[in-house]
Formats: C-alpha cells, structure tokens, sequence
C-alpha cells in the first residue's frame, strides 16, 4: 500500500461509522493547526483510494493513532489490519517511529479486533461518566522480556534510585493532643528541582539483601548482562503481607510499561502465595512513582517522618507507605 500526505479526509464512512470519527471540518482544522506534530495520509491501493489515517506525535518517536478509517467500498475486506500493519511499517523506515498508542470506546468489538490482529495490546480502560473508553500501545520493537535474577547470580548489585523532581507532597502535623490532631499532605511545586542520588547515603540499595526474607527478583537484562530494570519483592510473614522492596527502570525503557509489567509480576506472586497485601515504600518528592502506583491500585496506609533523618519533612523526603489490597 502507498501512504502520501494529505490536508483532509476524502473517503466516504458507512453512517454508523461517523460518530465514531472527528468530522471532516474539524480533521481538516486539526491539520491545518498542528503542522509540526500531526501527519495525515490518504492510503492507495495501487491507484485506488482505500482509506485515511492521522497521527499526532505527542512525544520524540511517539506517536498517538488519531484517526484510522477505511472507505466504505473497501471494508470487511481485511484490507484495514493490512493497511494498519503496513502503515506501522511505513512510519518505523520513514519518521523513526518507535511506539504507536490509541484508543477505541469500550463495547466497539470490531475496533479491539483490527488493533489485537495487528499487535496492540491493552494499557487500561478509563471509565468515567463521560468517557468510557479502552487504551492500548503497540511496540515497533520487541517488549523487553522480563526474566528471573537469580540470587547466587544478582545477590548485591547496586539498584542505582535515582530521584528527580519538580514538585513534592509536603506535610503539616497539628500536635497530638487528647482531642487527635489534623494531618494535611499537600503537593506543592518545588523552588528548585529535587535531586536525591545513591551517593548521598552509605547504603544504596542492592539485591537479595540479607535481611529480606524469602526475596525473588525479577527484570530486564541488556545483551551483555546489564541490568536496565528490576523488581525484587519479599515476604513479611507474620503479615501475610508481600513487600516490593525494589523497583526500579532505567531511563532508555521509561515509557515502554516495563514498570506496570514488573508489577503486575508482583501482583502475581502476591496473589499466588495467598498474601492479603502488597506493601512498598516511596518518598513525598518522588511524585512520579507516587503517581505511577495509585494508577496501579495502591493507596497510603501510612509514613514516617524520621526515617532518614531528623528534618525529613523540611528535606523533602518523607517515607510513605503504600499498600494494594487483594480483594
């Protein structure tokens, strides 16, 4: 198939189709608009109009599948998952493309069906009163294979945590009184970035510690025996708690749901051996992991203001607890 630039959809959708799409006016606006970040193709079978598709580059190599339809003529033919397939073909040779994200509405069948056919795979699903719709991703490259680390080959290699941020959830105690106290945990933008590196302690995390009971690791090697990503979890018996006492992925697979897979590995294990709870920790200035496992289904079940010293909260760097519950 042959995909050349276009300034407006020019196919003919079937009726029930035209809710599904942006309207033509507003396809032809969105180009016009975005010329830096959005790319439309009109797509030929040999000299034949068959379909249309638009992409929005939201990030470098990233690219979000806006829009993706074929002409009435030419559907229930297979030609869409062909064309899509080939489509992704053509942006990894020509613009580099290393990821394609979309989105379909929940119940649309035949949408799940052509993005399954062709690779894409389900991130989550966002329901909410005026938007109930299922998100998926699809790796030009292979996903990175997630493999056991042994502990007679891992025991002691250094997680290399690293933290950076521009903002923190910051903490304001009222004294305990006999009445109780009031506790308020705010996130606020940050004057300078936060920065918090392994060097500043004498104790950067490492695998398989000998204090952690019954620990497995799992993650991400490179081809010459590197570690790009890990999770290491442990068991806390008389809880029947499972505990993540590491989790950690290197800058080059951000983004690529590598830490979503090394926790659902988690969830597995958990749920495996029975556990009633996963329990971690994270710090107030790390915002984005914070962020990372509330989406994943975790929530505060407590924090320590002293744990890595006596001014944590002016620091910054607040322990917090978070826990996943099986239910």
């Amino acid at each position: 198939m042959i995909f050349t630039r276009s300034t407006e959809m020019k196919i003919t959708l079937a009726p029930e189709q035209e809710d599904m799409l942006s309207t033509k006016d507003t396809i032809k606006e969105i180009i016009r608009e975005n010329p830096d970040t959005v790319l439309a193709f009109d797509i030929y079978q040999a000299d034949e109009l068959i379909g249309f598709v638009l992409v929005h580059r939201f990030e470098d190599r990233k690219y979000f599948l806006w829009e993706f339809a074929i002409d009435i003529r030419h559907q229930n033919q297979h030609k869409g998952t062909q064309a899509l397939i080939e489509f992704i073909e053509f942006m990894k040779n020509n613009y580099d493309a290393v990821e394609f994200t979309t989105t379909y509405i929940y119940g649309n069948d035949h949408a799940k069906h052509v993005y399954e056919k062709v690779g894409f795979i389900e991130t989550d699903v966002v329901d909410e009163p005026d938007c109930h719709e299922v998100n998926m991703v699809y790796y030009v490259y292979p996903e990175p294979e997630i493999v056991a680390l042994p502990k007679e080959q891992w025991k002691d290699t250094i997680v290399p945590l690293v933290t950076r941020s521009d903002d923190y959830y910051d903490f304001t105690i009222d004294p305990l009184s006999y009445d109780g106290c009031t506790i308020r945990i705010e996130r606020k933008k940050a004057e300078k970035e936060i920065v918090h590196t392994p060097e500043e302690y004498d104790f950067p995390d490492r695998l398989y510690q000998d204090y952690r009971d019954k620990a497995e690791a799992y993650g991400v090697v490179s081809e010459n025996g590197e570690l790009l990503a890990c999770i290491e979890v442990c068991v806390e018996e008389w809880s029947n708690r499972l505990i993540v006492s590491e989790l950690w992925v290197s800058e080059g697979l951000r983004g690529r749901h590598v830490g979503k897979r090394l926790m659902d590995k988690a969830k597995e294990i958990g749920a495996a051996q029975g556990r009633r709870a996963i329990m971690l920790e994270t710090q107030s200035c790390n915002t984005k992991a914070i962020g990372f496992y509330l989406h994943e289904g975790f929530e505060i079940i407590g924090f320590d203001t002293c744990c890595y010293s006596n001014n944590d909260i002016a620091r910054r760097e607040v322990r917090i607890n978070l826990g996943y519950f099986f239910r």
